[in-house]
């Protein structure tokens, strides 16, 4: 594996263990673990800190002795949902389900995965400013494999974005008539796409539909909403136009339906191209 394909990779899965450093520690102390009432050691415990929200995360490279490996990459991960119970955060990012556990208002951890065929191990602490809306820290990463040794760092800088989302069902159902094969995607306020093979954001493809004579339904259902605006197409792999509702509910109430027609998938080169209906927006608000 080259280099640069290392430290992307690297970036990129160094967010899975580390971005839940980012999220942790919404109410504390930009840098330190101060206690109300006493001095460090014997004193009392730092205040718990609230960390549920949505954050938008920059993890740059300021140093690597990586071989053939410049420093200044940099990754940004937006809209990163962070759930808190008690002292448990978890979060998905890229489908990887990702948890940690906070202690007073900041948190540190310890990780390692394989990667490259090699392993790479890091260990920081991030902490957010004094009213909660930004925070910053620093980790240490160690890469090793059969021919290479090499480290550096991760600086790391988070914004809030919003409140968390919140626990309810949102269902997305599409209907057709006739025995085309349609497929439903939704996109989520954070830019995550739900289809027949990826979930996320608490969202899952119910199955696939190939239609049948009677028609045919596809549904996603969410049970971790976030508020924002989410988009809907329906695409259509078969060659003749279809004529499709889309209706979407939370908690069983309508949100809104759509009707709306997709033209016939094409073959182009013995591939097919499927075709795509317009985007269908709604909004879903705390």
């Amino acid at each position: 594996m080259g280099a640069s394909t290392i430290l992307s990779a690297r970036i990129a899965r160094a967010a899975i263990g580390l971005l839940a450093l980012v999220g942790l520690a919404a109410c504390g102390d930009y840098g330190g673990d101060s206690s109300s009432g006493g001095g460090g050691g014997g004193g009392a415990s730092a205040e718990l800190a609230s960390v549920a929200g949505v954050w938008d995360l920059e993890i740059t490279e300021p140093t690597t002795n990586c071989p053939g490996e410049l420093a200044g990459g940099f990754e940004r991960f937006a809209g990163v949902n962070m759930t808190q119970n008690g002292t448990s955060v978890s979060f998905l990012l890229d489908d990887t389900p990702v948890e940690a556990t906070l202690s007073g208002r900041r948190l540190a951890l310890a990780y390692s995965q394989s990667e490259g065929g090699g392993q790479t191990s890091h260990t920081g602490e991030v902490s957010v400013s004094p009213n909660g809306s930004t925070l910053s820290g620093t980790t240490r990463w160690e890469y090793t494999d059969s021919a290479t040794s090499c480290s550096g760092e991760h600086r790391w800088e988070g914004q809030f974005v919003s409140d968390a989302g919140f626990q309810g069902n949102l269902t997305v159902q599409l209907d057709w008539s006739g025995s085309q094969d349609l497929d439903l995607l939704l996109v989520t306020p954070t830019g995550v796409e739900v289809t027949v093979t990826q979930g996320g954001e608490g969202c899952v493809h119910q199955g696939d539909d190939v239609g049948s004579a009677s028609g045919g339904r596809e549904e996603i259902r969410c049970t971790s909403i976030i508020p924002g605006s989410y988009a809907v197409r329906v695409r259509n792999v078969s060659p003749t136009s279809a004529n499709f509702q889309v209706r979407s509910s939370r908690d069983g109430s309508t949100i809104n339906v759509s009707n709306g027609t997709v033209g016939a998938a094409s073959m182009a080169n013995s591939v097919l191209n499927p075709a795509q209906s317009n985007r269908i927006v709604f909004a879903v608000q705390n």
